[in-house]
């Protein structure tokens, strides 16, 4: 599978704000269409690794450079810059001028409360059991 395999449907990109989606629920007859888990996709191929998610949660948290980022998450700048890049093309993360830098962002509220939702438990977790040990 390629880098281009994985990248969102073209739908799923965009720039800029977008609406905070309604909830969606299913019922007995019919559930959700496959946009729906289509996009749900995006987001899960966007953190699965640790760093990415890593890098995910301090987006959703406020602005850093690509520099920070990558301090942070402990990986090649040049593929948090990608990364950041495939974010910004799925709409979740915006970018800023900042003298020579970029500031990124989440800016997807759905994209934040996902994050969040992923993170959070394993916060509450003793370090051991983050990583398996005993």
């Amino acid at each position: 599978m390629t880098d281009k395999d994985t990248r969102p449907p073209p739908q799923a990109r965009g720039h800029g704000h977008r609406p905070a989606a309604e909830p969606v629920t299913a019922t007995a007859s019919h559930g959700p269409g496959p946009e729906v888990f289509t996009g749900a996709a995006v987001w899960f191929q966007l953190v699965n690794s640790a760093w990415r998610l890593h890098l995910a949660w301090l987006v959703a948290g406020g602005e850093h450079d690509v520099n920070t980022l990558a301090r942070r998450v402990g990986a090649p700048l040049s593929t948090v810059s990608h990364h950041l890049v495939r974010m910004k093309d799925a709409g979740l993360v915006h970018s800023r001028p900042c003298g020579r830098r970029q500031l990124y962002r989440a800016c997807d509220p759905d994209f934040v409360e996902v994050v969040g939702r992923i993170a959070t438990p394993v916060f509450r977790q003793p370090p051991s059991a983050r990583s398996g040990g005993s």
